[in-house]
């Protein structure tokens, strides 16, 4: 049984097959790959994929994403004909009407869907979107009409976005990530090059560098600044849940290396509350590579909820 995410205000992604999904031999990632089976099936969210070539090509490229399960789309010959997954049955289609087709048949409003573009030829679909997200590698023209812009498709592009709009579905607060990182200034988090990227109730995004500051001797992520970070990201979070005469301060943090990073990529990192009691609040912190898209790190964080002296 599909269980929506009671956050997340997205029903549908439309995305392109060669602009958003495939890298450049054709092939889905991994990660790109768990995120719409998991945004399906998870959280309710349906996907269109666009394709340029004929219908028996795309069946065997998207296979992997399970959209029979949850009556997902395939729009081969770019977006003439509609096909369920599902169903198996196909309709004629004006490219034009492609997005006002989809979103009457499947009952819903503009603002519930995510469209990916890479083309400037895009413009109308992520204008007509409620969340218009363009491509890393898409013209500058397009970027401009974008509400945002993704990671590059060999970084895993599309799950990158999924698990910051659909997975992750946080309520956003008045606080922005410019004034966290004016607030650390000068201390270990800034030192280590921790930079707060996003930040809502409950949710926090971050990167931090794999350089000198953050690297063993042979150049490899050092476990202590995975763990450094994590903490750091759980303590974003829960300082702008506190209220007024409360501090937080961290009680344990325990964490997992389940891969390495070499010197040169950035860590992302991505906090979610998994508990918010009177006197704790528990976190859990996934750390991705940049340059791979590979998990490298995961922790829980316990953060202790005091009254300030």
């Amino acid at each position: 049984m599909i269980q929506t995410n009671r956050f997340s205000p997205y029903k549908l992604l439309i995305l392109f097959a060669e602009g958003s999904l495939l890298n450049e031999q054709g092939e889905l990632s991994q990660a790109d790959t768990d995120a719409i089976v998991e945004a399906q099936e998870r959280h309710g969210v349906r996907i269109a994929v666009i394709g340029n070539g004929p219908l028996d090509s795309m069946l065997p490229l998207v296979e992997p994403l399970h959209l029979d399960s949850n009556s997902s789309y395939l729009l081969p010959d770019g977006a003439t004909s509609l096909y369920n997954c599902h169903t198996r049955h196909t309709v004629a289609l004006q490219p034009k009407q492609m997005f006002s087709f989809l979103t009457e048949k499947l009952d819903i409003l503009p603002k519930e869907v995510i469209a990916i573009g890479y083309r400037v030829e895009d413009t109308a679909l992520i204008q007509s979107a409620g969340l218009g997200v363009a491509t890393a590698h898409a013209p500058e023209a397009l970027k401009a009409c974008a509400d945002y812009v993704t990671l590059p498709t060999e970084e895993s592009g599309t799950a990158h976005l999924i698990r910051k709009y659909v997975r992750s579905g946080y309520e956003p607060l008045p606080v922005t990530p410019d004034t966290i990182n004016l607030l650390v200034r000068h201390t270990l988090i800034d030192t280590l090059g921790i930079v707060c990227t996003q930040i809502g109730k409950g949710y926090v995004e971050g990167t931090m560098p794999v350089d000198r500051r953050t690297c063993q001797p042979m150049g490899i992520v050092h476990g202590g600044a995975n763990l450094a970070f994590a903490e750091t990201l759980a303590g974003f979070g829960s300082t702008v849940l506190l209220e007024e005469g409360q501090i937080q301060v961290g009680m344990q943090v325990s964490g997992y290396h389940v891969a390495g990073a070499m010197q040169g990529d950035v860590m992302r990192g991505e906090a979610r509350l998994l508990h918010r009691g009177r006197s704790t609040h528990v976190w859990s912190v996934e750390i991705f590579s940049s340059d791979s898209g590979k998990l490298i790190h995961t922790a829980r964080v316990l953060n202790s909820i005091l009254k300030a002296r």
